[in-house]
């Protein structure tokens, strides 16, 4: 008896994954009720691993600073990552890292990962939490990021920083630039442009979620994953709209107020940069859903006369970088640190602060 409880109990669990994507289909399992739960999940994974850090995780010569406020808010906090023993400060310029996770979940606890690649290659990095979606819909999360990149560079007279960012974070870097480079009516985005915007020298913009309305229909490709179509139009939703209506109409209908949220159609369809746009690194692996707008910003680049460098990496997953094989995760690393470390910043700052 015992052991025939044992294999129910066993076929309970394998069924798991089947009955969650039956209720799934039927829209039976609320939105964010998935996002909270895959957070709790991966949020647990994160802290079991950190426990008894190795390799990637294991902090060696860098030195962080957890939990420094940078606004009134519980959610203002940021992680300071430095190169220990290194001269780095003043020499290269800061990273500010805004984590990825569908604009809904995940955190600077989930992303130390990404912080240590960066801060062993010499630079120190600031990795912001920020307001998450759906409860705080855009442009909550801008916000939020240029008081963090405020708080890290200074405002009155900023020095030169870096932005990097993966999946919904290399939207966030992507508007954030085009805002730093293009003065907007929106007193918080104009200050910005004035202020701390001035000082940003390059941008990594990673895998990003970067056309909300997925205007070539790429995501609709038979080889795109189902699930992975309806986790990117959730996201926007949540994002721009803070619910999860049944089509992307209506954020179409934001993006006629706030046209930098979906930073690439802003970019296709005519933006013009009031001062030099910044170069960009940007990279994605031949596997993700999201590679057709990686290669378009490098092509909407290109047209606007802004140095850009794109890295397909064969193979490569969605978050590749941190979850793929060792030989895709050098590939990016190598990469992006040699792109970061070739930049004239005392040019390209010239550029973006003469009048």
């Amino acid at each position: 008896m015992a052991f025939q409880r044992l294999r129910d109990l066993r076929a309970l669990f394998a069924s798991l994954p089947t009955l969650r994507r039956d209720l799934a289909e039927h829209g039976l399992v609320p939105p964010r009720l998935r996002a909270r739960v895959l957070d709790r999940l991966v949020h647990g994974y994160t802290r079991a691993r950190y426990m008894f850090p190795t390799g990637e995780l294991a902090l060696g010569a860098v030195q962080v600073t957890k939990d420094v406020p940078y606004g009134p808010l519980r959610t203002h906090r940021m992680d300071v990552y430095r190169p220990a023993n290194s001269q780095s400060d003043g020499v290269r310029p800061p990273i500010v890292y805004v984590h990825g996770g569908g604009f809904q979940m995940l955190s600077k606890e989930t992303h130390r990962v990404m912080a240590l690649r960066y801060a062993r290659a010499g630079y120190t990095v600031f990795v912001p939490d920020y307001r998450l979606a759906p409860e705080h819909p855009a442009p909550a999360q801008l916000e939020d990021a240029i008081r963090a990149i405020t708080f890290a560079v200074g405002g009155d007279a900023p020095k030169p920083f870096l932005l990097a960012g993966e999946s919904a974070g290399g939207n966030l870097v992507t508007a954030l630039a085009l805002l730093a480079s293009r003065r907007d009516e929106k007193s918080e985005f104009a200050e910005f442009f004035e202020g701390a915007g001035r000082g940003l020298v390059g941008v990594v913009a990673t895998y990003g979620l970067l056309d909300l309305t997925d205007r070539c229909a790429s995501l609709a490709r038979p080889k795109i994953k189902p699930y992975a179509r309806r986790m990117a139009h959730r996201s926007a939703q949540a994002y721009a709209l803070g619910r999860y209506p049944r089509g992307l109409a209506e954020v179409t209908e934001k993006l006629a107020e706030y046209p930098f949220l979906s930073p690439l159609t802003w970019l296709e369809d005519g933006y013009v940069a009031q001062r030099p746009l910044p170069p960009f690194f940007i990279d994605c692996g031949t596997r993700d859903p999201l590679l057709n707008q990686s290669r378009r910003l490098a092509k909407a680049l290109e047209v606007a006369e802004t140095p850009a460098e794109l890295l397909v990496v064969p193979g490569g997953i969605h978050a590749y970088d941190a979850l793929g094989t060792r030989a895709q995760q050098l590939q990016k690393w190598e990469a992006v640190t040699r792109f970061l470390d070739c930049l004239d910043v005392a040019a390209i700052s010239a550029r973006r602060c003469a009048p």
